[in-house]
């Protein structure tokens, strides 16, 4: 669910453009009742932040706190607060920076809704700041070409493979930019991992854990592997197909700002969109495997004690037997929705 968009931060401008105003103009956000946490805006300069209060005994005596390009960050003590506590404002300094800083904001604002108390909402608020530092630090010139590849690799599949089955909410499936082992899981429970290469032959795939391929608690995994031409004329740009799906979702705006924030995390910007026109891409080759017991993978229960972090070359012609049309693939998405609805064929395999 969507906490933190740009539809918030106008409607608090709104309320800020009343001059009879100074300070901060607030919104508290969903949270535990002994953690406050409040959207707001600057009366003075119309720019959003986020707001924690926390005890001034939870930060360290000298503690700095993270600094990042593009934010602010304070703790300053509020007249509205006891003499026990400050507030943590993380507000945005330059508009370049407002897509990542509401992804920044609404990320953290769905974590915070998870704590149960004021101090692990202060640990947890850090610990995210700290995270989106290392992030900005390291995404400052845009996605690199590898990134770039696989990012039009997962929005074509959920272009042409999950809107069509999902609707609009298949948005909600995407998981490349997150932690998670696949880059989809369907609200049906079915999963799909995308790996896309430039190579001029796709004869291999890399997987990045032995979590990626295990089926174990899916209705239906599927790997699909993509080679992309990167052709002088036609094709299209990563900035095409992320214009498509925003007019493809537009209808609905909380699929709207939860693409924004998923496009943010993973790391596309708008402020790197001419990086973005470069390049055209074309699917080349595309082939879908129905991952299931017999296909060539390391699993949990393949790896040696000792072992804590490992990845792999999958071949892809010993995976030929497993090998299924896009059309099966979408029908059993599609039955996996039926199930998950209670719905029974007329003829069920």
């Amino acid at each position: 669910m969507t906490i933190v968009s740009k539809s918030l931060w106008d409607a608090l401008r709104e309320s800020a453009t009343d001059e009879a105003r100074k300070g901060w103009i607030r919104r508290r956000l969903p949270s535990h009742p002994s953690v406050r946490l409040w959207a707001g805006v600057c009366v003075a300069d119309a720019l959003p932040a986020l707001m924690l209060e926390v005890a001034k005994s939870h930060l360290a005596q000298g503690e700095s706190l993270p600094s990042t390009d593009g934010l602010r960050i304070d703790s300053v003590r509020l007249d509205t607060e006891s003499s026990g506590s400050l507030t943590i404002i993380v507000s945005l300094r330059d508009k370049a920076y407002e897509d990542i800083f509401t992804a920044f904001c609404d990320d953290t604002a769905d974590r915070l809704s998870y704590c149960r108390s004021a101090e692990e909402a202060a640990d947890t608020f850090l610990l995210r700041l700290k995270r989106w530092q290392r992030f900005l630090n390291s995404g400052k010139d845009g996605l690199t070409r590898n990134e770039e590849i696989g990012l039009f690799g997962e929005l074509h599949v959920l272009s042409n493979y999950l809107l069509p089955t999902s609707g609009l909410a298949a948005v909600t499936s995407w998981f490349g930019p997150s932690d998670r082992s696949q880059d989809f899981i369907t609200p049906s429970n079915a999963a799909i991992e995308v790996k896309t290469t430039s190579a001029n032959v796709m004869s291999h795939a890399r997987i990045s854990s032995e979590y990626q391929l295990d089926d174990s608690g899916f209705k239906a995994l599927f790997l699909i592997c993509m080679r992309l031409d990167i052709p002088e004329k036609g094709g299209r740009t990563l900035n095409q197909l992320v214009d498509e799906l925003r007019n493809a979702v537009a209808s609905s705006s909380e699929m709207r700002d939860l693409l924004a924030t998923k496009l943010t995390d993973a790391g596309y910007l708008e402020r790197h969109r001419s990086r973005y026109d470069v390049r055209r891409f074309r699917v080349a080759e595309l082939v879908i495997f129905r991952v299931s017991v017999g296909f060539p993978r390391i699993l949990t229960s393949d790896v040696p004690s000792g072992i804590t972090e490992m990845s792999y070359l999958l071949q892809l012609a010993e995976c030929r037997a497993f090998a299924v049309t896009d059309g099966a693939m979408l029908d059993q998405l599609a039955e996996s929705v039926k199930q998950s609805a209670g719905i029974t064929g007329a003829n069920p395999k």
